[in-house]
């Protein structure tokens, strides 16, 4: 299983740039950006398993004609979306947040402000018609933030911490799952393992762990159900996906080839609830 080599320009960059936007400017993507980001989002169609996947860029003239129901009045002034229809099944979540994220930060590098939204009305998207067995696990807003975020946006983002990481500590282990690999014992993959901690995720839950094989670059990822209310909806898997994607473009950046393979190594897991997702083998 190869990696996609379509990459965002500067994907690191992207990545420490990138921040949730609740409160945008009204109107639509300027068209030169527009054909670009279109352009990428065709060249983004095949996941971690072969399987494919059609991302639909919508607009609409005015945020208002037609309420969101689900989104609280937490996203102001939103125009543009971004989704597709996949299968109910978690590796197409995970295909899904991986070939997102990657349109995402490509979004960034045009200048492009984004947020994530899980919870959200499909119906609000009358353009789209349901097809039996799929459905939209996530969408993507786009559009240009406003310069300066109101109080309730600010509010929002300090109840969900939304700026906040968990420690590095707490997500990349060796040996077994109670000890941490350190930045010095990740050598060349420090960096990259540092724009995985930075992933964003529903509620801000990172809920991936990654364990490093001993004297190998062979990092295997795996899923701890954080917030069962997430992870019910399949949310913790579009996240798992989005982190794989943010470890992928960053180990291509700096030079560091490898593969996805999945192949559940039966790590003892000291009775946490872990379930392994996917591996990288560098090369």
């Amino acid at each position: 299983m190869q990696y996609n080599l379509n990459l965002p320009m500067n994907p690191v960059e992207s990545i420490k740039t990138r921040k949730s936007s609740r409160t945008y400017i009204p109107v639509n993507i300027r068209q030169p950006e527009r054909n670009t980001l279109l352009d990428f989002i065709n060249t983004c169609n095949i996941g971690l398993f072969k399987d494919t996947y059609t991302f639909q860029f919508i607009e609409h003239e005015s945020s208002d004609l037609r309420k969101m129901k689900n989104d609280y009045g937490l996203i102001v002034n939103h125009r543009n979306y971004l989704f597709a229809g996949v299968k109910d099944l978690a590796d197409a979540r995970l295909s899904y947040g991986y070939l997102l994220e990657k349109i995402v930060l490509k979004a960034v590098s045009l200048g492009i402000d984004s947020c994530w939204m899980g919870l959200f009305d499909p119906w609000f998207f009358t353009e789209v018609k349901p097809v039996e067995g799929e459905s939209i696990p996530a969408i993507v807003i786009l559009g240009y933030a406003t310069e300066r975020r109101p109080w309730k946006e600010k509010l929002i983002r300090y109840a969900v911490r939304a700026s906040g990481r968990k420690p590095w500590e707490s997500l990349f282990f060796k040996d077994d799952f109670t000890t941490s690999l350190s930045k010095l014992e990740a050598g060349k993959y420090a960096e990259v393992l540092e724009m995985t901690r930075l992933s964003p995720s529903a509620g801000n839950a990172q809920p991936w762990r990654v364990f490093k094989e001993k004297e190998k670059d062979v990092f295997h990822f795996y899923k701890e159900a954080v917030n069962p209310r997430y992870d019910k909806k399949g949310l913790h898997d579009v996240d798992l996906g989005i982190c794989l994607s943010h470890f992928e473009l960053s180990a291509i950046h700096i030079g560091l080839c490898g593969r996805w393979l999945k192949e559940d190594p039966r790590l003892i897991s000291n009775s946490r609830s872990l379930e392994y997702k996917l591996s990288w083998i560098g090369e």
